[in-house]
């Protein structure tokens, strides 16, 4: 059985059991690159799962390799052009009138997902506007709203006691800092 790790990826901070296939151990803090249902993802290692009791548990993805110096430039370089999808993404909201609210952009270490971020409904004209985006940017390009977690939780379950939800107010299973529901 390969050894399991809890890893921390993704803007928002997405925590989930990754399986290891690199051989190596790591160690809270480690720098790694994943692969995770979305794509190929930069992420940081947090503890070992080494638990009996999650000898059972499916994993979320796998521990690729380490991250590297390369990995490092490919990041400034993904960061620009996640900067230029963000900047063109809100010039098409701007120039269309649309008034939901977007609030990020997600650039994965694959090169091939960006994931937007809306506060609020994602209405037809606007999908039709992230279409624009992706023959602009020939890219995958995904868009994903959070205003449903931020206001109901990951989900039935949420802010109860078994559904992840710690004691600080964050909930592991939606990632949502502070923002879980009790």
């Amino acid at each position: 059985m390969r050894p399991k790790y809890f890893v921390r990826f993704g803007l928002q901070n997405h925590i989930g059991l990754f399986e290891d296939h690199s051989g190596v151990h790591w160690s809270r803090g480690s720098n790694v690159v994943c692969q995770t249902s979305r794509g190929v993802e930069a992420a940081e290692v947090l503890n070992s799962a080494d638990l009996e009791s999650l000898d059972d548990e499916v994993p979320q993805g796998t521990i690729l390799r380490p991250f590297t110096d390369n990995d490092r430039l490919l990041s400034e370089r993904l960061s620009r052009y996640r900067t230029k999808a963000l900047d063109a993404c809100q010039e098409l909201l701007d120039m269309h009138g649309i008034k939901t609210p977007l609030i990020d952009v997600e650039q994965l270490h694959d090169g091939e997902n960006l994931f937007f971020y809306f506060l609020g409904e994602v209405d037809v004209q606007l999908n039709l506007l992230i279409e624009s985006l992706v023959e602009r940017f020939g890219k995958k390009i995904r868009f994903r709203q959070f205003a449903e977690k931020l206001a109901h939780g990951c989900g039935p379950g949420c802010g109860t006691a078994g559904s992840g939800c710690g004691s600080t107010g964050g909930c592991t299973s939606c990632s949502l800092s502070k923002s879980c529901v009790r």
